[in-house]
């Protein structure tokens, strides 16, 4: 069976890890219900290399330009997250910015440049211009909900390069992209209360 999906074909379905729907609320003590929509896709791309899609969803009470900032304003990511060791912002333009990020996972430090397309408050696009990854897209959107708030969204996609990633990195990368969606709510919280 073949479709076609963003930057591959999906010809060969390895691990499909079904999307379900989790209400947390005590759990993060957030004191508000988060519904996750979680659906992790590996599949193999022409050159049969694994590629790997992972799409978040959550729905938070606060606005579509609050969640975007947050997420848009990467110079504040080291203050934020413990898997971030340091941001920068390389060059602002209008309607774009090429980023920095210095991931911790598996005791190890790993750099990405992304070139993040923007269109606020709705979306957020990040293409890899330079890092150990042979590919990375992916797409943040926030989407009004009316009174109850909005929806967060995540759709990422990335492939490793080679055999230089060992299985520490691969799941600590992974590990990384799975919890995005999560630690942005988490901030939001923090931050608007």
């Amino acid at each position: 069976m073949q479709r076609k999906s963003g930057f591959v074909t999906l010809i060969d379905v390895v691990l499909v890890a079904g999307a379900f729907v989790e209400r947390n609320r005590a759990a993060h003590g957030l004191g508000f219900g988060l519904v996750h929509i979680r659906t992790m896709v590996v599949c193999r791309n022409r050159s049969r290399q694994a590629v790997t899609r992972i799409q978040r969803s959550a729905i938070v009470p606060f606005k579509p330009a609050q969640m975007y900032d947050l997420v848009n304003k990467v110079e504040g990511y080291p203050m934020r997250f413990a898997w971030c060791a340091d941001a920068r912002v390389l060059e602002r333009g209008e309607g774009y910015q090429i980023a920095r990020l210095d991931l911790r996972f598996a005791g190890m430090v790993q750099s990405f440049t992304t070139r993040n397309v923007q269109s606020p408050p709705e979306r957020l696009q990040m293409q890899l211009i330079e890092g150990p990854l042979q590919a990375l897209d992916g797409i943040f959107s926030f989407m009004l909900l009316g009174n109850a708030g909005c929806r967060v969204g995540l759709d990422l996609g990335f492939a490793f390069a080679g055999r230089l990633w060992g299985s520490a990195l691969r799941l600590g990368f992974q590990g990384v992209a799975d919890r995005l969606v999560d630690d942005f709510c988490l901030e939001a919280r923090r931050a608007y209360g």
